[in-house]
């Protein structure tokens, strides 16, 4: 009998990744306890951890789904794809779709973030004196920036109802 844990098989490993199952990769990854839990999250994996969390009723995976959020919240933004969770939109419907009612203090935090970070990406709008040139222009740059995003194909999936801008 081994007396210290070994990683799983290196093709557990491909059938992580080769699977389109970043979350599994993620699963993998806990199995070594000597690694701080937060490495194995990424941009790229945390829509997978998220769903294993929400499937499993995993409370401390998601929390560290909302505290990889937290921590990476200056990188929200309505720049990125839609289908990046650093997209404002997208981050807050992850965090309707697996935040809203638990009541956690990750989420509640995790909540209040992203509510700033929305607000601070539209604030320039509120700053703007009415009817002024620098209005127009502040009002122009984030319709060009929702424009898009509201017509992506994906857009009635992946941003959640209560967060979804009126077409």
């Amino acid at each position: 009998m081994r007396s210290r844990w070994s990683p799983p098989p290196r093709a557990c490993w491909t059938w992580a990744t080769t699977a389109g199952r970043p979350g599994a990769l993620y699963v993998l990854g806990m199995l070594d306890l000597s690694v701080n839990p937060l490495d194995f999250i990424s941009w790229d994996n945390l829509d997978g951890v998220l769903q294993l969390a929400d499937k499993y009723d995993m409370q401390a995976e998601r929390d560290l789904g909302a505290t990889f959020l937290i921590l990476n919240a200056q990188s929200l933004s309505l720049d990125p794809p839609l289908s990046s969770p650093k997209n404002l939109l997208k981050a807050a419907s992850l965090v309707e779709r697996y935040f809203v009612g638990l009541f956690t203090d990750a989420g509640c935090q995790l909540a209040a973030v992203v509510d700033k970070a929305l607000e601070s990406s539209l604030e320039e709008i509120e700053v703007a004196p009415y009817y002024s040139k620098d209005s127009r222009r502040i009002v122009r740059g984030i319709i060009c920036k929702l424009k898009p995003l509201i017509e992506d194909a994906s857009y009635a999936t992946t941003v959640s109802g209560a967060v979804q801008v009126g077409r």
